[in-house]
């Protein structure tokens, strides 16, 4: 049976570095032991891909993991951002889909909330790293024109 694995739900190609850090670093930390894999994998990614490709791809990956064999108590989602949210809606699908839960979530400063109704995003019209129309962007890039053409100004 492969050992534990933490799954990585960030772009791959900007993953490798940080998922062989946190691979290298498990051991060491009391985590998983030597020869614990580490899963970046290959997703769809907007715009040429709009929502919901990434999640789909997300959570097959999931699937596969446990049908190979990892225990899902041993497997960790991590991401962040956009990120974030692959790895959370991916436990939630699990749940939904009466899969077992994984082990564990490391959510880095999440993209959580895509509709921007919540507080943070209310109460921050100003934010001087990321400004609406930057938001704007990434919405649209990720979910198409009903993302933006849907939510109120």
């Amino acid at each position: 049976m492969p050992r534990a694995s933490s799954f990585s739900t960030t772009a791959a190609a900007s993953s490798l570095v940080p998922a062989a850090r946190i691979a290298s670093s498990l051991p060491k930390l009391g985590g998983a032991q030597r020869g614990s894999a580490v899963l970046v994998p290959d997703y769809r990614l907007a715009p040429e891909n709009p929502a919901p490709a990434a999640h789909d791809d997300a959570f097959a990956v999931y699937q596969w993991a446990l049908k190979q064999g990892y225990a899902s108590g041993k497997v960790a989602l991590s991401a962040d951002s956009a990120g974030g949210n692959l790895a959370l809606a991916t436990a939630v699908r699990a749940k939904e889909a009466g899969l077992p839960q994984p082990g564990a979530l490391t959510l880095v400063s999440p993209w959580l909330d895509l509709a921007r109704e919540g507080a943070s995003h209310q109460g921050t019209p100003d934010d001087p790293v990321v400004s609406i129309e930057l938001l704007d962007l990434f919405t649209l890039s990720y979910l198409g024109d009903g993302g933006i053409a849907s939510r109120p100004r």
